[in-house]
């Protein structure tokens, strides 16, 4: 594939508020819909807390880290001079009670309206950006989920169409700030099979359906330093290694969760503090994912959010396809 294929060649760039991370996309892409990235970057932003399940808000140290976050991905974008600059939020600003008030401090600011995605459209856009994945271009039928850290994201695709996307509250920092546990300390044995039955049910009441044969791919950056350790743990090369089996979940889990957050530090220096605290979670909720669907590995793909955004604004010049219109 090159970026000739298609009748449209032009330059994007989507700026994705996660609840853990604000990120950029900055790609090529053509008419019809192929995705070429020329860079990406993402800056610690974390928006979920006890406080602000408690309040409803999204702090203000919070929103200025942000507006700081944002500051420096606009620069970014200004490098590549994008004929389409988009910027959207999810879970974290879905339900925030101030976000219309952060949305117009951020408009005065930078003279940009971030887009609140629902969502449901936020799975829609992850299930294109999958179907976007040149190395899963053979593959019919799939299974997606981007674990974040405010929502778990699930995706059914069957012949490369989106048969069914749900949003669920199961993003690690929604269940750390939920769940009456403080996840710096060892977990015992019946708060992982408490929070593990929690999650199971959620998941099995989501209507996921068991799909014979479908490849289940894995996003996001959970994900991400989820094959990092792994591929680390078994002195594999981490470019070539893009599966992850239940079994591997599964052990690491149980490492993770008997580990109090300074001896993970200690363990895997390599992840960063604002990931540590909530990895016994993010196996938790993949273990049990996994084990739902009864699935023996999954594929991790980079082809999210960001590349399903970006590839529908290659078939589209209209920004109402972002919205829920």
């Amino acid at each position: 594939m090159s970026e000739n294929d298609g009748t449209f060649v032009k330059k994007v760039a989507v700026v994705d508020i996660g609840s853990n991370s604000t990120k950029i996309l900055l790609a090529k892409v053509n008419s019809e819909g192929s995705v070429f990235p020329d860079q990406e970057r993402s800056f610690p932003c974390r928006l979920i807390s006890s406080e602000t399940i408690e309040t409803g808000e999204i702090g203000s140290s919070e929103v200025e880290k942000l507006i700081g976050v944002l500051h420096h991905l606009l620069e970014i974008a200004s490098t590549s001079s994008p004929d389409c600059l988009v910027l959207v939020a999810t879970e974290a600003f879905r339900n925030a009670k101030n976000r219309l008030q952060i949305i117009r401090k951020i408009k005065s600011r930078y003279s940009l309206d971030p887009i609140v995605l629902s969502g449901e459209k936020e799975a829609k856009f992850i299930a294109s950006g999958v179907c976007a994945d040149p190395n899963l271009k053979g593959n019919q039928s799939f299974q997606a989920f981007d674990l974040g850290g405010g929502s778990l994201e699930l995706v059914e695709c069957d012949s490369m169409k989106k048969i069914f996307t749900k949003s669920l509250p199961l993003g690690a920092l929604s269940i750390d700030a939920n769940y009456p546990f403080d996840f710096n300390n060892a977990l015992t044995f019946s708060v992982r099979e408490d929070l593990g039955k929690n999650i199971y049910t959620q998941i099995s009441k989501s209507g996921l359906s068991l799909i014979q044969g479908a490849q289940l791919v894995g996003l996001g950056g959970a994900i991400y330093w989820l094959r990092k350790i792994l591929s680390k743990r078994k002195f594999a090369d981490f470019n070539r290694n893009h599966t992850i089996s239940h079994n591997e979940i599964s052990e690491l889990s149980k490492i993770v969760s008997d580990m109090t957050i300074e001896e993970r530090n200690l363990e895997f220096p390599e992840i960063p503090s604002d990931r540590v605290d909530v990895l016994p979670i993010v196996c938790i909720v993949v273990e049990q994912l996994m084990r739902f669907l009864k699935s023996e590995c999954f594929y991790h793909s980079f082809y999210n959010l960001r590349y399903g955004i970006a590839s529908q604004l290659g078939m589209s010049q209209d920004l109402r396809i972002l919205s829920d219109q």
